[in-house]
């Protein structure tokens, strides 16, 4: 058993290298927690159509580009910023979030997806176009994405969009019902 010095008579221990840094991850953890919340004076603070958040970490090679997120804070931020075809939910089954259904053929190499009514910032509609934009992107080598060789089986000469997603006459804003 290690035993540390007293540098002072009446004093306890040094803390050990493993514990400053256990309680810095602590603390790190439980304060990126408070750091995230909405702005307004509503009653449950969520006011308005601003979402904020503050991220712990920093350095020269955060991005706001999904497809090259190296790090947990960018994939965070690109959770927050971006939605996926589907997720999992805490129980592993499919979710789905801009996929509002999916098929495929017999073997399972040809899939048709259809999209829910989704709209980005500037309120223009997503459509299949975006999408199948955004996965050549991610498998293409010179972008870079980890997510390449997940997706080099793909053939993306052969895959298309189709389709034309219809748009309500006015957009629903945000908090609405």
């Amino acid at each position: 058993m290690t035993t540390h010095a007293c540098t002072e008579a009446g004093r306890g221990p040094e803390p050990g290298r493993r514990g400053v840094l256990a309680a810095a991850g602590a603390l790190a953890l439980g304060g990126a927690g408070l750091l995230t919340g909405c702005g307004g004076d509503t009653e449950d603070g969520c006011g308005g159509d601003r979402f904020r958040a503050a991220f712990t970490s920093g350095g020269s090679q955060e991005t706001l580009d999904p497809h090259v997120a190296p790090n947990f804070v960018d994939q965070a931020r690109a959770k927050a910023l971006y939605d996926t075809l589907g997720t999992y939910a805490d129980d592993m089954s499919v979710r789905k979030r801009l996929a509002e259904s999916w098929e495929s053929n017999a073997s399972g190499t040809r899939w048709h997806i259809r999209l829910r009514e989704a709209r980005f910032h500037d309120v223009k509609p997503v459509t299949a176009k975006d999408v199948l934009y955004s996965y050549r992107r991610a498998a293409d080598p010179k972008t870079g994405s980890p997510s390449q060789v997940l997706l080099s089986a793909i053939d993306f000469d052969a895959s298309k969009a189709d389709g034309t997603q219809a748009a309500p006459a006015t957009p629903p804003r945000a908090g609405s019902a």
